[in-house]
């Protein structure tokens, strides 16, 4: 729907059904970058992308509250979450129900896979999650990599599976805290 929300902008009670989106980077349900304030967002249906691909929003550096997705999340590259690709801001109140599959082809073999959010250096907040993740390396059913990000009581219920690097709540986590989950 929006290639960028900037640091000003606001998107609320916004219901997007049975969305289908095809992209490369970035791909979403809502929005491709969020640098300011999403509430009360719900999102249906499948995103499919290469790198930083996520349920409503793709790279998040604003802040995502009270909203929803109901979604499957496919991917080839890395960090791709059911709520967002990667988060650098903050998630907060949130729930995914979401079949998040990645399959990485990085020399590196990092794919960063997660039911909320495949990399999460930010703040991570009373979510829930019922989840089916796969990947290959750093997946885990709230982020697949954790890396000086705070997840904060929050709660995972469902399947995590991949190669290396795999957790329940994290897959990585590199100082970084996860405390009440």
């Amino acid at each position: 729907l929006f290639s960028w929300i900037g640091g000003s902008g606001r998107v609320s009670n916004i219901v997007i059904k049975n969305t289908s989106v095809t992209g490369s980077i970035r791909a979403a349900g809502l929005s491709g970058v969020n640098d300011g304030k999403v509430t009360n967002a719900t999102v249906t249906g499948q995103i499919t992308g290469s790198d930083d691909v996520g349920g409503i929003i793709a790279s998040n550096n604003g802040e995502l509250q009270t909203s929803a997705a109901r979604i499957t999340v496919s991917a080839m590259g890395s960090q791709l979450g059911g709520l967002v690709g990667s988060n650098l801001g903050k998630i907060i109140s949130s729930s995914a129900d979401s079949q998040i599959n990645g399959s990485v082809s990085l020399s590196n073999g990092a794919s960063y896979v997660g039911g909320v959010t495949g990399l999460n250096q930010g703040y991570i907040r009373d979510v829930s999650v019922k989840t089916a993740v796969n990947g290959t390396s750093s997946v885990g059913g709230i982020a697949g990599w954790n890396i000086r990000g705070d997840v904060i009581n929050s709660s995972v219920t469902g399947s995590v599976n991949g190669s290396t690097k795999v957790g329940g709540l994290v897959g990585r986590n590199q100082n970084a805290t996860i405390a009440y989950s």
